[in-house]
């Protein structure tokens, strides 16, 4: 497992109103020696039940090739794990390899509003990325994945192809033009495009004089360089 799971670990403890269903296709091997945070419910699953639960939902004869195809299946989890999402008002899918803020800063809003929350980079192109995304539980959202073009042949290929990533233009394309499905896009998160204030002045994090450090304290994501700033200032 990767080196940072403990940090990964503590910055969704701080994140304490939402929750993590981390599904275990090794059986939670992976968590046994660190501290698990409670809104973290790992859950074993065996793979001939993950294959089983892939076929009912997409009514395909489904078998897992390799750890990577688990990337094509992410817009299809609402279908997939529909059972442990009932309760829930949103699901998504987040890489291990993010570390959270205060998610509820500049989620909860959003949540309150949109049925799809998506990315903005910097070629304005607006997509469910892989390593992020959250769509409203609903049936309606949640067969959105029908409309992405050649999806049957796509997941019984062995190799990964890209439906989270290149094909959630077309879940995108979808939600722009539902009738009765609302959207909000994250701006560009990218570190070029974030400022930050220190009384009335303004600086463009990239522009700060070198070193720069990006640093996460209790919860909170903060910058800090030493020769322009005495203390770290939020993001």
């Amino acid at each position: 497992m990767v080196p940072w799971l403990p940090l990964y670990l503590q910055t969704i403890q701080f994140n304490p109103t939402h929750t993590w269903l981390w599904f275990c296709l090794d059986g939670c091997q992976s968590l046994a020696a660190h501290t698990v945070p409670q809104n973290l419910r790992p859950i074993p699953l065996p793979v001939s039940q993950f294959n089983a639960m892939v076929s009912t939902a997409t009514s395909l004869n489904f078998s897992l090739p390799n750890q990577r195809k688990l990337c094509d299946l992410k817009p299809f989890y609402g279908l997939i794990f529909s059972t442990y999402l009932a309760g829930f008002t949103h699901w998504g899918v987040a890489d291990v390899d993010l570390l959270y803020g205060n998610l509820s800063r500049f989620l909860d809003s959003c949540l309150a509003d949109c049925d799809s929350i998506g990315t903005t980079f910097a070629t304005h192109t607006r997509a469910f990325y892989g390593h992020f995304f959250l769509l409203r539980n609903t049936r309606a959202v949640n067969r959105l994945v029908w409309g992405i073009p050649d999806w049957r042949q796509k997941l019984l290929r062995s190799n990964y192809v890209g439906l989270d990533e290149q094909d959630s233009r077309s879940m995108a394309y979808q939600v722009r033009n539902a009738a009765n499905v609302s959207a909000c896009w994250l701006a560009n998160t990218e570190l070029q495009d974030i400022h930050i204030r220190r009384g009335l002045k303004r600086y463009k994090v990239t522009e700060l004089p070198r070193p720069i450090k990006i640093l996460w304290h209790a919860g909170r994501l903060l910058v800090y360089n030493p020769s322009l700033l005495t203390s770290p200032l939020p993001l």
